[in-house]
């Protein structure tokens, strides 16, 4: 599960998707958390169909926005990115690469 807490992100927010739906890894899902934008993020998300969206009711901060976002999860890998970054198409594979082969390890 990859969760994207965003704010008026701008343009920024479809590179970030774009960069996600890149993985090599094919196993996930993407939420983005939007934490009461004033911009209208469903306009761009409409672009990615496979996309889960969430939306705050009120501005609770990055952080928060990414806790909603590991509670809707049922996955045993979260990975977080920001909304103005993009993620390394080969992030979600050599991460779990190194959980198969260290089981016990952590990260974060």
């Amino acid at each position: 599960m990859i969760i994207i807490p965003a704010y008026n992100p701008g343009k920024y927010l479809a590179s970030a998707i774009k960069s996600c739906l890149n993985q090599r890894y094919k196993n996930y899902t993407i939420t983005v958390v939007d934490d009461n934008s004033t911009e209208d993020l469903k306009e761009t998300l409409r672009r990615y169909p496979s996309v889960n969206y969430i939306r705050n009711e009120e501005n609770i901060g990055p952080g928060a926005s990414r806790n909603v976002g590991i509670r809707a999860t049922n996955g045993d890998l979260v990975s977080l990115l920001d909304a103005d970054d993009i993620m390394h198409s080969r992030k979600l594979k050599e991460t779990i690469k190194a959980f198969k082969k260290k089981p016990n390890i952590g990260m974060t």
